[in-house]
Protein backbone atom coordinates (compact mmCIF):
# COMPACT_ATOMS: atom_id res chain seq x y z
CA UNK A 1 0.00 0.00 0.00
CA UNK A 2 1.16 3.43 -0.70
CA UNK A 3 -0.17 6.83 -0.38
CA UNK A 4 0.78 10.72 -0.31
CA UNK A 5 0.71 12.18 3.44
CA UNK A 6 1.66 15.54 3.00
CA UNK A 7 2.68 18.51 0.29
CA UNK A 8 4.33 21.02 -0.59
CA UNK A 9 5.78 23.27 -3.47
CA UNK A 10 7.37 21.55 -6.61
CA UNK A 11 10.88 22.07 -5.08
CA UNK A 12 10.59 20.47 -2.33
CA UNK A 13 12.22 17.37 -1.60
CA UNK A 14 11.04 13.99 -2.53
CA UNK A 15 10.70 11.61 0.42
CA UNK A 16 9.77 7.73 0.41
CA UNK A 17 9.02 6.32 3.38
CA UNK A 18 8.77 2.40 4.28
CA UNK A 19 7.58 1.70 6.79
CA UNK A 20 3.86 -0.12 8.09
CA UNK A 21 3.00 1.73 11.07
CA UNK A 22 1.06 5.10 10.58
CA UNK A 23 1.32 6.39 14.03
CA UNK A 24 5.37 6.28 13.46
CA UNK A 25 4.83 7.76 10.39
CA UNK A 26 3.25 10.82 12.01
CA UNK A 27 5.69 10.89 14.18
CA UNK A 28 8.43 11.51 11.62
CA UNK A 29 5.91 14.03 9.58
CA UNK A 30 6.13 16.01 12.61
CA UNK A 31 9.54 16.07 13.09
CA UNK A 32 10.32 17.46 9.74
CA UNK A 33 7.59 20.02 9.52
CA UNK A 34 8.81 21.33 13.10
CA UNK A 35 12.14 21.49 11.61
CA UNK A 36 10.67 23.78 8.65
CA UNK A 37 11.67 21.35 6.12
CA UNK A 38 9.65 21.68 2.66
CA UNK A 39 9.05 18.19 1.30
CA UNK A 40 6.32 15.72 -0.27
CA UNK A 41 6.27 12.24 1.71
CA UNK A 42 5.04 9.10 -0.21
CA UNK A 43 4.78 6.06 2.18
CA UNK A 44 4.76 2.17 0.87
CA UNK A 45 4.79 -0.89 3.14
CA UNK A 46 6.07 -3.83 0.58
CA UNK A 47 8.06 -4.52 -1.53
CA UNK A 48 5.39 -4.28 -5.00
CA UNK A 49 4.74 -0.94 -3.71
CA UNK A 50 8.49 -0.27 -3.35
CA UNK A 51 9.40 -1.55 -6.65
CA UNK A 52 6.31 0.80 -8.21
CA UNK A 53 7.61 3.84 -6.13
CA UNK A 54 11.28 3.77 -6.85
CA UNK A 55 10.27 4.09 -10.77
CA UNK A 56 10.13 8.07 -10.04
CA UNK A 57 12.66 10.03 -8.90
CA UNK A 58 13.30 10.63 -4.43
CA UNK A 59 15.31 12.55 -2.93
CA UNK A 60 15.93 9.82 -0.11
CA UNK A 61 14.10 6.86 1.71
CA UNK A 62 13.62 6.18 5.09
CA UNK A 63 13.11 2.69 6.01
CA UNK A 64 12.11 0.69 9.23
CA UNK A 65 14.34 -2.18 9.40
CA UNK A 66 11.59 -4.93 9.86
CA UNK A 67 8.12 -4.69 7.90
CA UNK A 68 5.96 -7.68 8.55
CA UNK A 69 6.22 -7.78 4.19
CA UNK A 70 9.36 -6.41 3.66
CA UNK A 71 12.74 -4.65 5.46
CA UNK A 72 15.57 -2.43 5.07
CA UNK A 73 17.58 -5.26 4.27
CA UNK A 74 15.70 -5.97 1.15
CA UNK A 75 15.28 -2.58 0.03
CA UNK A 76 18.99 -1.97 -0.38
CA UNK A 77 19.15 -4.73 -2.38
CA UNK A 78 16.57 -3.64 -4.62
CA UNK A 79 18.34 -0.42 -5.14
CA UNK A 80 21.55 -2.66 -5.87
CA UNK A 81 20.07 -4.51 -7.91
CA UNK A 82 18.44 -1.80 -10.32
CA UNK A 83 21.10 0.55 -10.12
CA UNK A 84 19.18 3.23 -8.17
CA UNK A 85 21.67 5.59 -6.84
CA UNK A 86 18.68 7.04 -3.72
CA UNK A 87 20.49 6.81 -0.38
CA UNK A 88 18.70 5.71 2.09
CA UNK A 89 18.47 6.42 6.23
CA UNK A 90 17.36 3.36 8.73
CA UNK A 91 14.39 4.66 10.94
CA UNK A 92 13.89 2.19 13.73
CA UNK A 93 12.64 1.96 17.20
CA UNK A 94 15.14 -1.40 17.42
CA UNK A 95 18.51 -0.24 19.02
CA UNK A 96 20.39 -3.05 17.80
CA UNK A 97 24.38 -1.51 16.99
CA UNK A 98 25.60 -4.32 14.83
CA UNK A 99 21.85 -4.65 12.75
CA UNK A 100 22.48 -1.17 12.14
CA UNK A 101 26.28 -0.94 11.59
CA UNK A 102 25.41 -4.35 9.02
CA UNK A 103 23.02 -2.19 7.34
CA UNK A 104 25.30 0.77 6.88
CA UNK A 105 27.72 -1.62 5.33
CA UNK A 106 25.37 -3.09 2.88
CA UNK A 107 24.48 0.69 1.62
CA UNK A 108 22.39 2.41 4.16
CA UNK A 109 23.56 6.00 4.69
CA UNK A 110 22.62 6.74 7.92
CA UNK A 111 20.58 5.30 11.02
CA UNK A 112 18.31 7.44 13.48
CA UNK A 113 16.10 5.74 16.34
CA UNK A 114 13.06 6.46 16.69
CA UNK A 115 13.25 7.85 20.33
CA UNK A 116 15.44 10.22 19.15
CA UNK A 117 13.87 12.23 16.04
CA UNK A 118 15.52 15.29 16.97
CA UNK A 119 18.72 14.16 14.32
CA UNK A 120 16.34 13.16 11.69
CA UNK A 121 16.30 16.46 9.57
CA UNK A 122 20.02 16.85 9.76
CA UNK A 123 20.90 13.32 8.84
CA UNK A 124 18.27 13.74 5.91
CA UNK A 125 20.03 17.02 4.94
CA UNK A 126 23.53 15.94 5.01
CA UNK A 127 22.69 12.66 2.97
CA UNK A 128 20.56 14.17 0.58
CA UNK A 129 23.53 16.77 -0.50
CA UNK A 130 25.97 14.20 0.16
CA UNK A 131 23.99 12.29 -2.86
CA UNK A 132 23.52 15.21 -4.95
CA UNK A 133 27.37 16.33 -4.96
CA UNK A 134 28.34 12.70 -6.29
CA UNK A 135 25.55 13.29 -9.06
CA UNK A 136 27.12 16.05 -10.21
CA UNK A 137 30.53 14.78 -9.36
CA UNK A 138 29.61 11.37 -11.94
CA UNK A 139 27.85 13.60 -14.39
CA UNK A 140 31.37 15.44 -14.22
CA UNK A 141 33.68 12.24 -14.72
CA UNK A 142 31.17 11.24 -17.62
CA UNK A 143 31.68 14.69 -19.38
CA UNK A 144 35.63 14.09 -19.06
CA UNK A 145 35.05 10.69 -20.21
CA UNK A 146 33.10 12.19 -23.43
CA UNK A 147 35.37 14.68 -24.12
CA UNK A 148 38.21 12.43 -23.83
CA UNK A 149 37.33 9.98 -26.33
CA UNK A 150 36.41 12.44 -28.38
CA UNK A 151 39.87 13.77 -27.96
CA UNK A 152 40.58 10.50 -29.27
CA UNK A 153 38.43 9.63 -31.94
CA UNK A 154 39.76 13.18 -33.11
CA UNK A 155 43.40 12.13 -32.74
CA UNK A 156 42.70 8.72 -34.93
CA UNK A 157 41.10 11.49 -37.74
CA UNK A 158 43.74 13.10 -37.59
CA UNK A 159 46.39 9.46 -38.46
CA UNK A 160 43.61 8.41 -41.08
CA UNK A 161 43.99 12.10 -42.48
CA UNK A 162 47.76 11.92 -42.05
CA UNK A 163 48.60 8.34 -43.25
CA UNK A 164 46.12 9.38 -46.41
CA UNK A 165 48.40 11.83 -47.40
CA UNK A 166 51.44 10.04 -46.66
CA UNK A 167 50.21 7.34 -48.98
CA UNK A 168 48.33 9.44 -51.94
CA UNK A 169 50.73 12.16 -51.70
CA UNK A 170 53.91 11.51 -50.96
CA UNK A 171 53.79 8.34 -51.74
CA UNK A 172 53.12 8.61 -55.23
CA UNK A 173 55.12 11.25 -56.02
CA UNK A 174 58.02 8.81 -54.42
CA UNK A 175 57.13 6.14 -56.82
CA UNK A 176 57.00 8.82 -59.55
CA UNK A 177 60.46 10.23 -59.01
CA UNK A 178 61.61 6.33 -58.62
CA UNK A 179 60.36 5.67 -62.37
CA UNK A 180 62.12 8.64 -63.63
CA UNK A 181 65.31 7.08 -61.82
CA UNK A 182 64.72 3.59 -63.63
CA UNK A 183 64.48 5.92 -66.94
CA UNK A 184 67.29 7.42 -66.63
CA UNK A 185 69.25 4.15 -66.20
CA UNK A 186 69.97 3.16 -69.74
CA UNK A 187 72.10 6.33 -69.98
CA UNK A 188 74.27 5.75 -67.27
CA UNK A 189 77.82 3.90 -68.84
CA UNK A 190 80.39 4.92 -66.43
CA UNK A 191 81.47 2.51 -63.16
CA UNK A 192 80.88 5.99 -61.26
CA UNK A 193 77.93 6.59 -62.99
CA UNK A 194 76.29 2.95 -62.39
CA UNK A 195 77.31 2.76 -58.71
CA UNK A 196 75.97 6.40 -57.62
CA UNK A 197 72.70 5.22 -59.79
CA UNK A 198 72.24 1.90 -57.46
CA UNK A 199 72.83 4.36 -54.26
CA UNK A 200 69.83 6.42 -54.91
CA UNK A 201 68.36 3.69 -56.44
CA UNK A 202 68.40 1.84 -52.96
CA UNK A 203 67.86 5.36 -50.72
CA UNK A 204 64.80 5.85 -52.86
CA UNK A 205 63.62 2.47 -52.45
CA UNK A 206 64.33 2.32 -48.91
CA UNK A 207 62.57 5.87 -48.75
CA UNK A 208 59.31 4.66 -50.31
CA UNK A 209 58.96 1.71 -47.89
CA UNK A 210 59.38 3.72 -45.07
CA UNK A 211 56.62 5.86 -46.08
CA UNK A 212 54.78 3.15 -46.72
CA UNK A 213 55.46 1.76 -43.15
CA UNK A 214 54.32 5.03 -41.17
CA UNK A 215 51.24 5.45 -43.40
CA UNK A 216 50.39 1.76 -42.08
CA UNK A 217 51.40 2.51 -38.43
CA UNK A 218 49.36 5.98 -38.44
CA UNK A 219 46.74 4.16 -39.59
CA UNK A 220 46.01 0.60 -41.26
CA UNK A 221 43.85 0.46 -43.87
CA UNK A 222 42.78 -2.75 -43.52
CA UNK A 223 40.47 -1.91 -40.45
CA UNK A 224 38.62 -0.10 -42.49
CA UNK A 225 37.66 -2.86 -45.31
CA UNK A 226 38.59 -5.88 -43.50
CA UNK A 227 37.99 -5.40 -39.89
CA UNK A 228 39.87 -6.34 -36.72
CA UNK A 229 41.13 -9.79 -37.34
CA UNK A 230 42.48 -10.03 -40.67
CA UNK A 231 44.26 -6.05 -39.71
CA UNK A 232 45.61 -8.07 -35.97
CA UNK A 233 46.86 -10.74 -38.09
CA UNK A 234 48.33 -8.49 -40.27
CA UNK A 235 50.09 -6.80 -37.90
CA UNK A 236 51.54 -9.96 -36.09
CA UNK A 237 52.65 -11.29 -39.49
CA UNK A 238 54.95 -8.15 -40.46
CA UNK A 239 56.10 -7.37 -36.72
CA UNK A 240 56.98 -10.51 -35.94
CA UNK A 241 58.44 -11.88 -39.12
CA UNK A 242 61.96 -12.79 -37.75
CA UNK A 243 60.75 -13.96 -34.70
CA UNK A 244 59.92 -14.87 -32.55
CA UNK A 245 56.84 -17.68 -33.43
CA UNK A 246 53.30 -16.50 -32.25
CA UNK A 247 49.59 -18.01 -32.13
CA UNK A 248 46.85 -15.54 -32.77
CA UNK A 249 43.02 -16.86 -32.27
CA UNK A 250 39.96 -14.71 -32.97
CA UNK A 251 36.07 -16.12 -31.41
CA UNK A 252 33.15 -15.32 -30.53
CA UNK A 253 32.91 -11.69 -31.94
CA UNK A 254 31.11 -10.27 -34.59
CA UNK A 255 33.08 -9.28 -37.65
CA UNK A 256 32.39 -5.64 -37.51
CA UNK A 257 32.68 -4.00 -33.88
CA UNK A 258 32.15 -0.18 -32.80
CA UNK A 259 34.83 2.27 -34.76
CA UNK A 260 36.18 3.45 -31.79
CA UNK A 261 36.38 -0.37 -30.31
CA UNK A 262 38.31 -1.77 -33.02
CA UNK A 263 40.86 1.36 -33.74
CA UNK A 264 41.73 1.03 -29.36
CA UNK A 265 42.03 -2.86 -28.99
CA UNK A 266 44.44 -2.21 -32.31
CA UNK A 267 46.55 -0.38 -30.59
CA UNK A 268 46.60 -2.23 -27.92
CA UNK A 269 48.00 -4.85 -29.76
CA UNK A 270 50.14 -2.88 -31.65
CA UNK A 271 51.44 -0.88 -28.44
CA UNK A 272 52.05 -4.73 -26.65
CA UNK A 273 53.69 -5.95 -29.61
CA UNK A 274 56.21 -2.77 -29.55
CA UNK A 275 57.08 -3.57 -26.20
CA UNK A 276 57.55 -7.45 -27.37
CA UNK A 277 59.83 -6.65 -30.02
CA UNK A 278 62.09 -3.91 -28.01
CA UNK A 279 61.93 -5.23 -24.30
CA UNK A 280 61.20 -8.73 -24.06
CA UNK A 281 63.47 -11.01 -26.10
CA UNK A 282 60.47 -13.72 -25.95
CA UNK A 283 60.75 -16.81 -28.02
CA UNK A 284 56.75 -17.45 -28.35
CA UNK A 285 53.84 -14.94 -28.58
CA UNK A 286 50.05 -15.79 -27.75
CA UNK A 287 47.43 -12.96 -28.57
CA UNK A 288 43.66 -14.02 -28.30
CA UNK A 289 40.29 -12.03 -29.03
CA UNK A 290 37.10 -13.34 -27.80
CA UNK A 291 33.60 -12.30 -27.09
CA UNK A 292 33.74 -13.99 -22.93
CA UNK A 293 32.24 -16.51 -22.31
CA UNK A 294 28.55 -15.22 -23.18
CA UNK A 295 29.46 -13.04 -26.03
CA UNK A 296 28.53 -9.85 -24.11
CA UNK A 297 32.35 -8.50 -24.00
CA UNK A 298 35.26 -8.33 -25.84
CA UNK A 299 38.45 -9.99 -24.08
CA UNK A 300 41.92 -9.11 -25.14
CA UNK A 301 44.76 -11.13 -24.09
CA UNK A 302 48.53 -10.72 -25.07
CA UNK A 303 50.85 -13.33 -23.53
CA UNK A 304 54.57 -14.00 -24.16
CA UNK A 305 57.28 -15.93 -22.89
CA UNK A 306 60.05 -13.00 -22.52
CA UNK A 307 62.21 -11.96 -19.52
CA UNK A 308 58.96 -10.36 -18.15
CA UNK A 309 59.07 -6.86 -15.34
CA UNK A 310 57.75 -5.68 -12.19
CA UNK A 311 53.98 -5.08 -12.46
CA UNK A 312 53.94 -4.00 -9.05
CA UNK A 313 56.03 -0.77 -10.03
CA UNK A 314 55.25 -0.17 -13.62
CA UNK A 315 52.92 2.58 -12.67
CA UNK A 316 55.60 4.02 -10.06
CA UNK A 317 57.91 4.47 -13.61
CA UNK A 318 55.56 6.24 -15.83
CA UNK A 319 58.74 7.63 -17.44
CA UNK A 320 60.45 4.80 -19.20
CA UNK A 321 59.55 3.66 -22.86
CA UNK A 322 57.62 0.63 -21.38
CA UNK A 323 55.67 2.28 -18.44
CA UNK A 324 54.68 5.37 -20.23
CA UNK A 325 53.63 3.03 -22.99
CA UNK A 326 51.39 1.06 -20.13
CA UNK A 327 49.99 4.05 -18.80
CA UNK A 328 48.46 5.15 -22.36
CA UNK A 329 47.33 1.67 -23.01
CA UNK A 330 45.28 1.77 -19.29
CA UNK A 331 43.78 5.08 -19.87
CA UNK A 332 42.63 4.18 -23.75
CA UNK A 333 40.67 1.15 -21.70
CA UNK A 334 39.44 3.18 -19.16
CA UNK A 335 37.90 5.66 -21.72
CA UNK A 336 35.92 3.14 -23.47
CA UNK A 337 34.96 1.64 -19.48
CA UNK A 338 36.99 -1.37 -20.10
CA UNK A 339 39.66 -3.47 -17.45
CA UNK A 340 42.89 -3.38 -18.08
CA UNK A 341 45.33 -6.31 -16.13
CA UNK A 342 48.82 -6.09 -16.32
CA UNK A 343 50.50 -9.73 -14.77
CA UNK A 344 54.33 -9.55 -14.82
CA UNK A 345 57.41 -10.65 -13.06
CA UNK A 346 60.90 -10.74 -13.62
CA UNK A 347 61.77 -13.96 -15.68
CA UNK A 348 58.44 -15.16 -16.36
CA UNK A 349 57.06 -13.52 -19.23
CA UNK A 350 54.13 -11.06 -19.28
CA UNK A 351 50.45 -11.48 -19.61
CA UNK A 352 48.19 -8.00 -20.38
CA UNK A 353 44.24 -8.64 -20.39
CA UNK A 354 41.55 -5.80 -21.38
CA UNK A 355 38.23 -6.29 -21.06
CA UNK A 356 35.18 -4.37 -22.35
CA UNK A 357 31.49 -4.56 -22.05
CA UNK A 358 29.58 -5.13 -25.71
CA UNK A 359 26.24 -4.82 -24.09
CA UNK A 360 25.48 -1.73 -22.52
CA UNK A 361 25.88 -0.34 -25.78
CA UNK A 362 28.08 2.44 -24.28
CA UNK A 363 30.99 2.26 -26.91
CA UNK A 364 30.07 4.57 -30.33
Amino acid sequence: MMFLTYAMPDDALRLLLIDDSAFDAQLLEERLQRDGLAYRLQRVDSEPAFRSAIAKEYDLIFSDIELHEFSARRALAILRETGIAIPLIVVTDIPDESALVALVREGAVDYVLKTRLGRLTQSLRLAVERSRLLARLDARHRDMATLSLRLVNAQEDERKNLARELHDELGQRLSALNLLLHRAEPWLQASEQRALWLEAEREMSALIGEVRSMSVSLRPPGLDFFGLEATVRQLLSRQFQDGPGWVFEYAGLPRRLPPALEISVYRLVQESVTNIVRHARASHVVVEINGGAAGEELELIVRDDGIGFDAARWREHAASALSSGLCGMSERVQLLGGVLHVDSAPGRGTRIAATFSLSDGGIP
